[in-house]
């Protein structure tokens, strides 16, 4: 099915407005370090991905961003209507102020807009997966090097809930931004770019 222009243009704007507004009142809040946080910069290559309508970027993106911000999705959810976390893995949230937990709302734009674009298509790149490991290695090195405070878990543990299990089968001398790698390029990145190509093949028969 084709998609009009006009929906990657859509798109494109919605996410600029967000992220000019998370830069606003991230210096205004002296939080720099969260735009460097992996679903922010997720966020902001969509929105190129959008810009250049390269749905071979944007499949990355549904394909690095489904189970993680479908994880904090659901935190943020049970925080907004019950004040507790359903999974665990977004305990952060806590300590956001007001508008800052409105603006966390995006996580579910990095499903939704990469679902409604590709599906609508019946198209994701079988390598994807690729792409988003690649990603995903340069935030973590440069969150290791720009940060101490242990961005996106680059440097230490982090506090996952009960997927915090799974350190125990890092190797001792294996440095954490490493191991995360490694771990989601596959225990989530390809898995989770084969069962969209295997959906969105499905759709196409």
């Amino acid at each position: 099915m084709k998609i009009n222009d006009d929906d990657y243009s859509f798109f494109f704007w919605i996410l600029v407005l967000i992220i000019t507004l998370k830069i606003i009142w991230s210096l205004l809040s002296n939080d720099q370090n969260s735009l460097l946080w992996f679903c922010f910069i997720n966020m902001c290559i969509l929105t190129v991905g959008l810009y250049f309508k390269n749905d071979f970027v944007i499949g990355s993106i549904l394909v690095s961003s489904l189970l993680i911000s479908t994880l904090i999705g659901f935190d943020i959810i049970g925080f907004t209507f019950w004040g507790e976390l359903i999974f665990g893995v977004y305990p952060r949230i806590f300590e956001m102020d007001v508008f800052d937990s409105i603006l966390t709302y995006y996580h579910f734009l990095l499903i939704l807009i990469p679902l409604y674009i590709l599906g609508k298509k019946r198209f994701i790149h079988p390598q994807s997966w690729v792409l988003s490991s690649v990603f995903f290695l340069i935030i973590l090195f440069t969150s290791s090097v720009l940060s101490d405070t242990n961005l996106n878990c680059s440097t230490s543990l982090c506090d996952l809930g009960p997927l915090s299990s799974a350190y125990h089968v890092k190797p001792l001398s294996m440095p954490f931004f490493i191991f995360h790698w490694i771990s989601m390029t596959f225990l989530v990145f390809i898995p989770t770019n084969f069962l969209c190509y295997f959906l969105i093949n499905q759709e196409k028969q």
